[in-house]
């Protein structure tokens, strides 16, 4: 492999990127040049591949030194083009988009190649393990700050041989692919919006359309997603932590879990529980993705139940100043929502309510629902799960 062919693969390296400060084109012929179209239109297809996830894709063959080096330069000019549209969800997708290409290139690659790319993120990692196959180490407090947050990367699940956990490639790659997906979404975050002009002048086009399809992507997220269950019958618990994430409250732990295990529970699945956390502050729909199939015993071996008022009211996330009349006969959420449809059914006013309201609330929802009939949608109102715990029972 020639010198070009490995930097096009791996632009990360400080060889590639001294090629490109001494050797490569400068930006202005980079941006206008005609020789340079085909990098430009590359730069453009990463950073739509990235936002469409399209990483499922093989990396591109070369069959030649220019198309070397068009794969090389187009990498800047992409990561320009993610800061022009200064967006967070586009930078975390490209950023996902570059790791797992540059874990399918790494894969095939000898343990040489890896370890200099691996020595690029600055993951001090050793040789020569206790056996061939696990061949690269590190210290046991150096593999928690990098591995990815997922059950198999857990440290329980790994062997501890005097205080090093030693991976198999296959493994090692995949933490590369970890530490340069966050390290590239923090530099994506530092350089949001600062690009040169005659950049933005040459890929207007691309930006605008970037922005609008971002943009879209967004809403989807903070739709309701709500036609199945009554979000007016929920708890006040439930209520005032969907209204702070609503404006954009950094919610607690606890908070987050009652919230995803009450919602389940009622029948949402992920998509619809995810978009009630597009507005936190942290939000980032791959971790939240994860977590949320976690707890919900999708993607692991537990379904969680939600937690009982007891348990609310011990981690502080239960509004003990907003709590009403129908609280103080139930001792968990899901027995305040299942007595409030039944009250509901019954025209019987919530705490608050005139009979009226209560009135006008079960014509509402009886019009919703001979609207969806005659929008052809079968009008199913999911039942509750069946409570693990005797708490949630009651």
């Amino acid at each position: 492999m020639g010198a070009l062919a490995l930097y096009a693969k791996y632009p990360v390296l400080p060889d590639a990127r001294d090629w490109l400060r001494t050797e490569g084109p400068k930006l202005d012929a980079l941006l206008t040049d005609f020789l340079y179209a085909q990098a430009r239109d590359r730069a453009r297809e990463r950073v739509w591949s990235a936002l469409r996830r399209n990483d499922e894709e093989d990396p591109p063959v070369f069959l030649s030194e220019v198309e070397e080096e068009m794969e090389l330069v187009s990498h800047p000019l992409a990561r320009m083009l993610v800061a022009a549209v200064d967006e967070a969800l586009l930078a975390r997708r490209f950023a996902v988009a570059e790791s797992k290409r540059l874990s399918k290139l790494l894969e095939r690659e000898p343990g040489e190649t890896v370890s200099a790319v691996a020595r690029t993120f600055d993951i001090p990692f050793a040789r020569g393990g206790p056996d061939e196959e696990h061949d690269f180490g590190l210290h046991f407090t150096e593999y928690l700050a990098r591995a990815p947050n997922e059950k198999a990367w857990k440290l329980v699940k790994r062997d501890l041989v005097k205080g090093h956990v030693w991976l198999a490639k296959d493994d090692f790659v995949r933490l590369c692919e970890e530490v340069y997906k966050r390290r590239l979404e923090d530099e994506l975050q530092d350089r949001q919006g600062q690009v040169p002009t005659v950049f933005r002048e040459v890929f207007q086009s691309a930006i605008t359309r970037l922005k609008q399809e971002t943009e879209r992507l967004a809403a989807e997220y903070k739709e309701a997603g709500f036609a199945e269950v009554d979000q007016e019958r929920f708890p006040p618990c439930i209520r005032r932590i969907l209204t702070d994430m609503h404006n954009h409250v950094n919610i607690p732990h606890m908070g987050r879990f009652a919230v995803v295990t009450f919602l389940h529970t009622l029948g949402m699945d992920a998509d619809g529980i995810l978009r009630f956390f597009s507005s936190v502050p942290d939000f980032d729909p791959e971790k939240s993705r994860y977590q949320i199939e976690h707890i919900t015993g999708k993607g692991g071996p537990t379904e969680y139940t939600p937690p009982g008022c007891g348990t609310m009211q011990t981690y502080g996330v239960c509004p003990l100043e907003e709590r009403d009349t129908i609280c103080s006969d139930i001792k968990h959420p899901l027995a305040y929502y299942r007595k409030a449809l039944w009250m509901k059914e019954r025209n019987i006013p919530m705490p608050g309510e005139t009979k009226e309201d209560a009135a006008q609330a079960k014509e509402a929802t009886a019009a919703k629902s001979g609207d969806s009939a005659k929008k052809g949608e079968t009008d199913k109102k999911p039942k509750a799960k069946p409570v693990a715990n005797k708490e949630a029972a009651r």
